[in-house]
């Protein structure tokens, strides 16, 4: 088992260091405008690496990131039940931010990547809850509870969201999302984390 688990990290590393390498080879040789080579700055580095690890822990407090885990939330239910999180009495952005609060990510001190152009690339380690999964246990829940019913009752839907918080367990997750360079310091790129990274992150 063990020298599995050693195979499967090891493949992680290989896919990060070729993805590193092909973007490096892409930033110093592309014809763009906004490719640009790796920095040497050690203390523009040490910034980005506190910068990304803050972020990562104030993403409840972000409502683009709040925002989409919601829409993500909402569709799902709508999928799996014909009617949103919200219509069933359910707080959607509270959801989201339950997942968020659940999430764990570490950032080891080499994984963020920094740019003379002012970007950074930042890899992560992570554990969170995937909503896909969430929702499929909710869809088992509230069906028990609608005793031969076909459609489960809004009522009963709500009723199975919380069983299902109380039971929920989390998955690994591998991550990569990007930092851009601000006249305040370093931040995180909330736009281009909605559009990929939080799907990836969460599940949705």
């Amino acid at each position: 088992v063990a020298s599995c688990v050693g195979d499967v990290f090891d493949s992680i590393d290989d896919e990060t260091s070729s993805w590193f390498e092909d973007s490096g080879s892409e930033r110093q040789g592309g014809s763009s405008s906004s490719t640009s080579s790796f920095s040497n700055d050690e203390s523009d580095e040490a910034a980005a690496l506190a910068s990304a690890r803050d972020a990562l822990a104030s993403l409840d407090s972000r409502e683009k990131i709040v925002d989409r885990i919601a829409q993500g939330i909402n569709a799902r239910y709508v999928k799996m039940f014909g009617f949103s999180a919200d219509d069933a009495g359910i707080d959607s952005k509270e959801l989201a931010r339950w997942f968020i609060e659940g999430a764990s990510c570490t950032v080891g001190d080499d994984d963020v990547f920094v740019y003379t152009d002012g970007t950074a690339d930042v890899f992560a380690d992570s554990t969170s809850v995937p909503v896909y999964n969430f929702v499929s246990a909710v869809d088992d829940g509230a069906r028990s509870l609608a005793t031969g019913s076909r459609t489960p009752t809004k009522q009963q839907v709500a009723a199975a969201t919380e069983t299902a918080k109380e039971h929920a367990s989390s998955e690994y997750a591998f991550i990569m999302f990007s930092l851009v360079k601000t006249d305040a310091g370093w931040v995180l790129d909330e736009d281009a984390f909605v559009s990929d990274t939080a799907d990836h992150l969460f599940g949705l």
